[in-house]
């Protein structure tokens, strides 16, 4: 009998002593001028445990519990920041050279892509001066993605896929597709065209499947745990990613590219990257290429589709942006779309709020620094922006955060700065945004002239079915080059030509 109760209570006892000490360890090590405590009720595991069960929710949850402007999360031998002010998270933006995600990107990028010992060590050297690795590197290559003839040229080759793509389906009578797989076969051959030219790698249909059993595992790879147990597979298609494009570069495939690959190249030749590990690195540069165009298009027209009046509402704003020329083909001018179609620009930017949630943003604090003078960040710690906080914040957006909007930026009213973090914020500004706009719009504006898509009648000639709401996938919104939130069902559409015959081109200028 006293043994039975023995082994009952020794356990409890234990369970005691380590609570009790852990939380001691937990306060003793928390300085008073650090942002307060959260998660703290389970020392150090509290946070993995709600983050497992709450999932990409945890964020909002954590912010209106207390409406704190910053607090800190404890994880084993991590020391982990949380921003909801969004005032705050300009500060951290200003604070490039103490918060900084250089250390971050080295890390990550050699787990993700395999690269060699000589390549980290290039990559660690001086990451946060003006000589760094990748200061240099987005430095020799953000011109060539900015407005201007790099772009253009970027755009205007993945044009020539677009419509190539689009007369195919325009051609081909009543289709039966899975939409998003549709849009996301569309979308990927157009953007890496207009990056890879007419050797892109990605229109053979092995290195198209490798990608998407690659893109899995890249959250594990790039976090360094145990990938060889948890992404076997995704590492077996990297290999074969960075084979492909070591071909790609040995048959001189990429002189037809793009000026901004042309400048990857040239800077990873003058930093002294092996040739292997610079193919390498274009598996990372086509994740920042396609991983948030796919899913933005594909919501844009999701959303657009299966709203009989909106869909009629962008389909009014776009005769004004064609022409007919003299041999009847139909042209859309770009220029107009971005400037003149205000529905199909806001429902746009709502897409991009709205499922732009997939990520946090994430800097490292290279030496203590007080944020604004007021809460102690100690070195080594990470700094955390989650989009969903503030891309659903009432405060910046409304009572109705909630619900997808289409006409909420029809309001010329300038939003909170920091209210929409879909591209970045500060230094990190995403320098391929004004690439991705112009190919999602195109894409956008083409399908809505050219193609009528509704769901699969579930009985024969029964044509007036609604669209069935469409969930985000259960994601922890912890995406590594992946801001969206991806759809959790592949709907099953019927695609159709308006009028067949049409020839339609888009002019970028």
């Amino acid at each position: 009998m006293l043994s039975s109760f023995t082994s009952v209570l020794l356990p409890v006892l234990v369970l005691g002593v380590v609570y009790i000490l852990l939380t001691g360890l937990l306060r003793f090590t928390h300085d008073e001028n650090e942002p307060p405590l959260a998660l703290d009720s389970i020392p150090f595991l509290e946070p993995i445990i709600q983050l497992l069960t709450r999932k990409h929710k945890l964020w909002l949850y954590l912010r209106d519990q207390s409406d704190r402007p910053i607090y800190t999360i404890r994880l084993p031998g991590v020391r982990c920041y949380a921003v909801n002010d969004s005032s705050l998270v300009l500060a951290v933006d200003r604070q490039i050279k103490v918060l900084s995600f250089a250390p971050i990107e080295a890390s990550a990028t050699a787990g993700t892509l395999g690269t060699t010992e000589v390549t980290n060590e290039i990559m660690r050297r001086d990451p946060t001066g003006s000589n760094g690795h990748f200061t240099t590197f987005h430095r020799a290559v953000r011109p060539h993605l900015s407005p201007g003839l790099g772009l253009d040229g970027m755009v205007q080759k993945s044009l020539g896929a677009m419509e190539m793509s689009l007369w195919d389906a325009q051609q081909s009578g009543v289709q039966t597709v899975g939409f998003f797989s549709w849009v996301r076969h569309a979308v990927l051959l157009a953007t890496t065209d207009g990056e890879y030219g007419p050797g892109n790698p990605f229109r053979d249909p092995s290195f198209e499947k490798a990608w998407f059993k690659f893109l899995p595992g890249v959250p594990i790879m790039a976090s360094g745990i145990l990938p060889q147990l948890f992404a076997r597979e995704s590492l077996r298609a990297r290999e074969f990613l960075a084979q492909s494009f070591e071909a790609y570069f040995h048959d001189g495939h990429h002189l037809n590219g793009s000026a901004a690959l042309l400048a990857r190249i040239d800077h990873g030749v003058t930093a002294g990257l092996p040739a292997a590990d610079r193919a390498r690195g274009e598996v990372g540069s086509s994740m920042a290429l396609v991983n948030n165009t796919v899913p933005a298009a594909f919501w844009l027209l999701y959303h657009i589709f299966s709203d009989p009046a909106l869909l009629a509402e962008c389909r009014a704003e776009l005769p004004k942006a064609c022409s007919v020329e003299e041999d009847g083909t139909r042209t859309i001018d770009l220029a107009y779309v971005r400037s003149s179609c205000p529905t199909l620009n806001s429902t746009l930017l709502e897409v991009f709020r709205y499922y732009g949630i997939g990520t946090v943003l994430i800097r490292q604090v290279v030496e203590d620094h007080k944020l604004n003078g007021t809460y102690l960040l100690k070195k080594g710690s990470y700094v955390l922006m989650p989009n969903v906080t503030q891309h659903y914040s009432p405060k910046i957006w409304g009572s109705d955060v909630q619900s997808f909007n289409p006409k909420r930026f029809c309001s010329a009213k300038r939003t909170d700065p920091a209210g929409l973090r879909v591209f970045g914020g500060g230094t990190l500004l995403c320098p391929g945004r004004h690439f991705a706009n112009n190919v999602i719009l195109a894409f956008a504006a083409h399908v809505l002239l050219r193609l009528d898509i509704r769901p699969v009648p579930k009985h024969q000639h029964d044509y007036s079915r609604a669209w069935d709401p469409l969930k985000m996938e259960s994601s922890l919104g912890l995406g590594v080059a992946k801001v969206f939130m991806l759809p959790a069902q592949d709907p099953e559409v019927e695609i159709r030509g308006r009028v067949p015959d049409e020839v339609w081109r888009v002019r970028l200028l």
